[in-house]
């Protein structure tokens, strides 16, 4: 309201409005700062608002930092704030799918062997990959090794399962691959190892391809899982059963998944 001491039809002074914590008319600009020409009217400012206080705002009583300007209030809320994005970003549906995806896929018991190579430049094919496990110090290390391809596109689908000798070789197999970025071909690729699953060692992954359509005889080699004895390439062991022709069904939005799963099936 207007205060008592204004005398009738005197407009209000621009601090009034600050005080009360307004935003000054229009008119304010065109009128003195603190009273200057009104009879009766306070020409300093009231002990509740210092000089230099912002108008608009009320004096609150919050300490501020001398650095930033901010109030310790307004600090405290912007690293709130801070954890509070940290948090949604690990909750977006991504992240959530990526740790899912990670602790979903149980740790083999035992000493495993067999592991999974990921983020491989889909260029390579099956040989290369090969030479590159032997340039690496593992020649006559592994005994299988399978790399899936894309038989739309004639490339890798960027994953291989190798099967080393030993724990401990696996374990230092891991240790040479897991962040692997020197490949053949120009990539930004860092590779990944994990334990293979549900599949370990040699004996397992020989019964889970020897009659798979991935092995019939329209397929071309370089597409087929091998095995190795003494680090040179041996025929696979034979089907224990007729294999069917591969159906290869083309999936639009990620060529190639849906061909090795039908393979993969049988």
């Amino acid at each position: 309201g207007v205060p008592p001491f204004l005398p009738p039809g005197y407009p209000l002074n621009p601090w009034w409005h600050a005080a009360m914590g307004a935003v000054p008319p229009p008119w304010a600009a065109q009128l003195p700062i603190w009273g200057a020409g009104y009879p009766g009217f306070p020409q300093i400012p009231p002990a509740s608002m210092p000089a230099g206080f912002p108008p608009g705002r009320k004096n609150s009583g919050e300490k501020r930092n001398n650095a930033t300007g901010r109030s310790e209030k307004a600090e405290g809320k912007k690293g709130q704030r801070g954890l509070r994005e940290d948090r949604i970003e690990k909750s977006t549906p991504a992240a959530i799918g990526a740790q899912a995806k990670a602790s979903s896929i149980p740790q083999p018991s035992g000493s495993p062997t067999t592991v999974m190579l990921r983020h491989i430049p889909n260029r390579y094919s099956s040989m290369q990959l090969v030479n590159l496990l032997d340039d690496r110090g593992f020649k006559a290390l592994y005994d299988f090794v399978y790399l899936p391809m894309d038989f739309q596109n004639k490339v890798n689908l960027g994953y291989c399962f190798v099967n080393l000798i030993a724990h401990d070789v696996a374990l230092r197999f891991q240790e040479a691959f897991h962040g692997f970025t020197e490949w053949r071909f120009d990539s930004s690729k860092a590779s990944e190892v994990s334990w293979a699953h549900p599949h370990q060692g040699y004996d397992e992954h020989v019964e889970r391809y020897r009659n798979s359509p991935v092995m019939h005889a329209s397929m071309p080699d370089e597409y087929k899982p091998m095995v190795f004895k003494h680090g040179v390439p041996v025929p696979f062991p034979p089907p224990t059963r007729s294999i069917k022709a591969p159906k290869v069904r083309v999936h639009r939005e990620r060529p190639g998944l849906k061909e090795v799963l039908a393979l993969q099936q049988g």
